[in-house]
C-alpha cells in the first residue's frame, strides 16, 4: 500500500508574489541568489519559496527579521507602518491565482500577527545590529542552525 501525502505536506516549488501596493519593490532588498528583481505595483513575480521567505518573511510568524533586512523600521515605533507595507504583498500558489485581482491579500497578515502577540516579539533597537552592510544574508539564512548544547 502506498502512502498518500496530504496537500499541506507537499513542498511548494514556487510562490507567486503580487505587489498590491503603490510603489515598486526593488533595490538592495530585492536580491536573491546574486540577482536583482523588481515587482512593480499591480504586478506579480514567480520565485522560489526561499526567496519569498528571505525578502518578504513568507511563512514566518515573526516579521522583525524581514522588516529589518528591508530597512523599513529602525525602531519598534516604526513597526505599524512597516507591517502595513509588508501587508501590501500577497502570496499565491498558482499563476492564475496571482492574476486574479479579486483575490485580496490574506486577512490576518503581518500587521494582525504582530497585534495578536506583542509579548512574543523582540524589540528593535536602533544601531549597528540592524544594519545590513557587508553581511551576506543569503549565506547567513542558508547556514545550518547550530545544535543546542545538551542540558
Amino acid at each position: 500500500m502506498k502512502g498518500i501525502r496530504a496537500p499541506h505536506f507537499v513542498k511548494q516549488d514556487t510562490v507567486f508574489v503580487r505587489n498590491n501596493g503603490n510603489s515598486a519593490f526593488k533595490g538592495d532588498m530585492a536580491r536573491y541568489d546574486g540577482e536583482s528583481f523588481t515587482i512593480e505595483p499591480g504586478e506579480y513575480l514567480e520565485m522560489p519559496p526561499e526567496c519569498a521567505r528571505l525578502c518578504f518573511g513568507w511563512g514566518e510568524a515573526d516579521k522583525h527579521r524581514v522588516i529589518r533586512r528591508n530597512g523599513w523600521a529602525k525602531t519598534e515605533g516604526d513597526m505599524p507602518a512597516a507591517l502595513a507595507l509588508l501587508d501590501t504583498f500577497s502570496f499565491h500558489s498558482t499563476e492564475e491565482e496571482a492574476q486574479d485581482r479579486s483575490i485580496a491579500p490574506a486577512i490576518g497578515g503581518a500587521a494582525e500577527e504582530a497585534k495578536a502577540s506583542p509579548a512574543d516579539t523582540v524589540p528593535l533597537k536602533d544601531g549597528p545590529s540592524n544594519r545590513i552592510g557587508g553581511v551576506n544574508l543569503l549565506e547567513k539564512a542558508l547556514r545550518p542552525a547550530r545544535p543546542s548544547a545538551p542540558a
